[in-house]
């Protein structure tokens, strides 16, 4: 019991140190909706060399990424607010969709709940990962994925820590293709004779 207690006191210690850096940039843009964080986005950072590690679905998840199949294919996601306490986040071409708690706090960014990985019993013989993750939006509409990664392990209490990782990536918003109707287009369509032909490009015009 003793045990669990200073397990529990340590892991308190963690989530309450290791801050996120503060993000400065004359380009970022306060958030008070979260619904301005909607949209499609690249699955890289452009700000990031190293593409397979710097994956979008990798640094909001894992800590210890493998490659896998379907991250691979992934080429973007998107973020969806369900609620006023929920954001849902769906990665296009796999089977890949997350949930995440969030809040939205006085520094303009949308705090999601720290994400933590726990290794045999914390402090006694194992430790404990945590990641602390802010999202944001800049004037020109990318998206910022700010946050800290914090390893803590102890051998009989004795602390082994390793450096805390800082990180800031930007993800470049995926613009949807807008068709619009020419006359050529119009010219095309008096001489189809196949209806489903006219309906299908119809149906593809936003305006006409």
């Amino acid at each position: 019991m003793k045990t669990i207690s200073i397990s529990l006191i340590f892991i308190f210690l963690l989530i309450n140190c290791g801050s996120i850096r503060k993000y400065n940039s004359d380009n970022f843009m306060n958030i008070s909706d979260a619904k301005k964080l909607e949209g499609n986005y690249e699955i890289h950072p452009s700000n990031a060399e190293n593409r397979w590690y710097h994956n979008a679905y990798i640094i909001l998840n894992e800590f210890q990424p493998k490659e896998r199949y379907d991250l691979n294919k992934i080429q973007s996601f998107e973020i969806k607010i369900l609620n006023e306490n929920t954001l849902n986040i769906t990665y296009e071409n796999s089977n890949l969709v997350t949930n995440y708690n969030y809040k939205i706090e006085k520094n303009g960014f949308i705090r999601l709940t720290n994400k933590s990985k726990v290794r045999g019993i914390p402090y006694l013989f194992g430790g404990i990962q945590m990641k602390k993750i802010e999202l944001g939006r800049t004037k020109t509409e990318q998206l910022i994925i700010n946050g800290v990664e914090i390893d803590e392990s102890a051998i009989l209490f004795i602390p082994i820590s390793l450096p805390k990782e800082n990180f800031t990536y930007i993800f470049e918003k995926k613009i949807k293709k807008e068709h619009r109707t020419t006359w050529v287009t119009v010219a095309q369509l008096l001489f189809l004779e196949n209806s489903f032909q006219k309906h299908k490009i119809l149906t593809s015009f936003k305006y006409f």
